[in-house]
């Protein structure tokens, strides 16, 4: 078996680096022939008017502006932020002008990851249809749109997945260190959207897949669904994605024969492989969002490494989506609206650690490329879905973060969390207040964007604190108070301490703290 897999795993190595397989070997001719042909359909973006096979930052924006010129009642191009290397990032909004608060506010975002550019052309005929289509304009009555085409413009122009310092702008929805994050971030706050997607692509052929197979085999599906699993989220979002949105985009998909699922991807657990099924990371868009008050998807289209292969079908695979993600919202809008404002007012108790269970010997589909079959493979699988919360604390009234935190201070800023401050709108002085100490702390092997994470378990006291000036206090009646506990609470996962925004040895008061109701 051993010797197997060194063979096959020296066949799939060359098949990555010479494709020789076929020109592109991400998906071989015979693959695409048999399941992933382009669709009988015509759009009219410049990656399919010749040249490159994806669009320039250039050239987005001059087919942008030439659609805002033809219908400028309707659509509005403005800069709401720049790269790292100084362009531009647009945010283009669509409306017939008749702003209501009755009308649901959707935010679409593409290329945050540079070199996943069919999120980019999908939004761009998007765009192009909701001007130019009678019957997707219909949308606009319900609706007002804001779509960011192209986030990370740097990566893109690189073909990059990463901005241009080198990071990965889905690992930074923490600390918001890349002014690409930062600007989604700041675009959420002002928008306050009721519908969020984000829409990335997936690599299908992956060498972590021989762990699991002596075949060569491919993820089959055209698209994946990864959306809120964090505990943290108000249930009736996750209730709304599952009951709504992802049971009509499955009746779309099969109108257009694509294969889809929930997401999936490999994750070493010991000494074995195992499926990640959903996620439940708060450093993900799609979870972040939802955090804010969103209903929330990150949409990941097959299509990483492929190059020109199947563009059409995968481009129109995001422009569906989209069209479908809009028609449920248009249909349902009563309930987002009502959904959506009870996430905001929710006083559940916020979680602070959970388990998620491991089902042992899942089925899983995937494309053998040699025999270009088909084939079910059994694997364990952990699913984000199906985690159990095993400590929770109660929500405060409000929490205060000391003056010396100044880079949490800052990133509640950034978040567009509410808060005041202390010697300013609040008097300075002795404070009554529950302290967290620190009891131990562990780190994480694995490195995220430089840092390696910390773990900590604290122990609350009460304790009276001349809070410093210009320290903050962070209260938790208002829209994003779920965002802020998640970031403050000490003992979450990819909050301020776990990403050593704030400092924490064992033995030691945090500079962080709770004010009871």
């Amino acid at each position: 078996m051993k010797a197997m897999r060194k063979i096959k795993k020296y066949i799939l190595s060359a098949i990555l680096t010479l494709g020789v397989l076929a020109v592109n070997a991400q998906q071989p001719g015979k693959v695409t022939r048999t399941w992933f042909t382009n669709p009988d359909v015509k759009i009219e973006t410049p990656a399919f008017s010749g040249g490159h096979y994806y669009t320039s930052f250039k050239k987005m924006s001059k087919y942008l502006e030439t659609e805002q010129a033809q219908h400028p009642q309707l659509i509005k191009i403005e800069t709401v932020g720049k790269t790292q290397r100084g362009r531009d990032i647009k945010l283009v909004t669509v409306s017939n002008g008749k702003m209501s608060d009755s009308k649901i506010k959707v935010l679409y975002t593409g290329c945050v990851h540079g070199n996943e550019h069919a999120g980019t052309e999908g939004l761009m005929w998007f765009i192009h249809q909701l001007a130019n289509d009678n019957t997707v304009g219909k949308l606009l009555d319900n609706i007002d749109f804001y779509i960011m085409p192209m986030v990370n413009v740097d990566g893109s122009e690189a073909d990059s997945r990463y901005t241009n310092n080198g990071t990965d702008p889905n690992r930074d929805q923490t600390r918001l260190s890349t002014p690409e994050v930062e600007c989604m971030h700041s675009v959420a706050t002002r928008v306050m959207p009721h519908i969020f997607v984000d829409f990335h692509e997936f690599k299908p052929l992956r060498t972590a897949y021989d762990d699991i197979s002596d075949r060569i085999i491919s993820n089959p599906n055209d698209f994946m669904f990864l959306y809120s699993s964090n505990p943290n989220v108000y249930p009736g979002l996750t209730e709304m994605i599952e009951g709504k949105f992802m049971s009509e985009a499955k009746k779309m998909a099969e109108k257009w024969g694509l294969t889809n699922r929930t997401y999936f991807t490999t994750k070493t657990q010991g000494d074995k492989t195992v499926m990640n099924v959903g996620g439940q990371s708060s450093r993900s868009s799609s979870n972040i969002m939802a955090l804010r008050g969103s209903i929330s998807l990150l949409m990941e289209i097959r299509g990483i490494g492929m190059g020109k292969t199947s563009y059409l079908r995968r481009v129109n695979t995001v422009y569906q989506l989209a069209l479908s993600y809009a028609n449920t919202a248009s249909t349902n809008k009563a309930e987002v609206l009502k959904v959506c404002a009870e996430a905001l007012r929710q006083q559940r108790p916020i979680a602070t650690e959970y388990k998620v269970p491991t089902t042992k010997g899942e089925p899983f589909e995937f494309i053998d490329l040699l025999r270009n079959e088909k084939v079910t493979i059994n694997v364990d699988a952990n699913h984000a879905r199906e985690l159990t919360v095993t400590k929770q604390v109660e929500r405060p009234k409000a929490y205060v973060i000391s003056a010396e935190a100044s880079l949490a201070i800052d990133l509640v800023k950034k978040f567009g969390i509410r808060y005041e401050v202390i010697g300013a709108q609040k008097p300075a002085g002795n404070m009554s207040v529950e302290a967290y100490k620190v009891k131990s702390t562990r780190t994480q092997k694995a490195e995220v964007l430089g840092v390696h994470p910390l773990s900590v378990s604290v122990e609350c006291y009460n304790a009276n604190i001349d809070i410093p000036k210009g320290s903050i206090i962070v209260p938790m009646d208002q829209p994003l108070a779920t965002l802020a506990a998640i970031l403050i609470e000490p003992e979450c996962s990819n909050g301020f301490v776990n990403f050593r925004v704030i400092d924490a040895k064992a033995g030691q008061t945090l500079p962080i703290y709770r004010i009871k109701k």
